[in-house]
């Protein structure tokens, strides 16, 4: 199994929490989107990110919706991605 850098696992937290926040649920694929383009440095398929924010959807028992076309808008930290 391929480890990720402790900032990509931040991010999912961060994205996850957000979600949850802003619209009750988690939308893996926009989550999962959002954060490997923040990450694109790491080389990571968004498919193995979507594993990530399965995970931390569960640890904190969030809801997850699986619509691959609509992608929700997600408000997170400013600075998330600032520095990419």
């Amino acid at each position: 199994m391929r480890e990720y850098s402790a900032q990509l696992h931040r991010d999912v937290q961060t994205l996850v929490v957000a979600a949850h926040k802003s619209s009750g649920v988690v939308n893996l694929a926009a989550v999962a989107e959002g954060v490997r383009l923040g990450n694109l440095a790491e080389n990571v398929a968004r498919e193995d990110i979507e594993r990530l924010v399965m995970q931390v959807a569960q640890l904190f028992g969030i809801p997850v919706e699986f619509d691959n076309l609509v992608f929700a808008d997600i408000e997170g930290p400013d600075d998330v991605f600032a520095r990419h």
